[in-house]
């Protein structure tokens, strides 16, 4: 299981219930990581391993990669998405992503404000453009429903694209 983006590790002690021998790999900003290795060490945490770099987040398969609103935030998200379904996990769990239906771009970028005074660069995708990216790896979309933290104000984002923005969870598989 790889929580990418995960910020804290609240998936880990809920699968840990769940399953006492899951592997669960960590990765996230520099700054969480040091934070959740150390605590994880401090506590003998057992089957939690903190992957610091992008690169080895690419080396290794996992069978469930879950991406907790966070893609939307990665600057080559593209080529990461491709690398990684290379790999062929089972499954792959997408959650809080700014969608999109009518409009002609296949991705937007934006400029976030609401964490002033960091400024982030957030993405926001065309539905068909995302699910037909996943799907011509050989993955099909099982599931799709607004994130239950849905109350997303896009009255700031211009008319055309805020009408239809939706602030979704996808969930997908890999073909037999």
């Amino acid at each position: 299981f790889l929580d990418f983006g995960a910020q804290y590790i609240d998936n880990y002690f809920f699968l840990k219930n769940k399953n006492q021998n899951i592997e669960y790999f960590y990765h996230d900003l520099i700054e969480n990581n040091k934070i959740v290795e150390e605590f994880t060490n401090l506590n003998s945490l057992k089957n939690i391993k903190v992957i610091h770099s992008l690169e080895n987040v690419k080396k290794k398969e996992y069978d469930f990669i879950y991406f907790g609103s966070v893609i939307q935030y990665v600057n080559d998200f593209e080529k990461l998405l491709l690398e990684i379904l290379n790999k062929k996990p089972k499954f792959i769990y997408f959650s809080g992503l700014n969608i999109y239906q009518k409009n002609n771009n296949n991705f937007i970028v934006c400029k976030q404000f609401n964490v002033f005074p960091q400024i982030n660069y957030c993405y926001f995708f065309k539905f068909d453009y995302l699910t037909n990216l996943i799907c011509s790896k050989n993955y099909e979309l099982l599931y799709y429903s607004e994130n239950p933290n849905s109350k997303i104000n896009y009255s700031h984002i211009n008319s055309n694209l805020n009408e239809n923005c939706k602030y979704l969870d996808l969930f997908f598989k890999i073909k037999n």
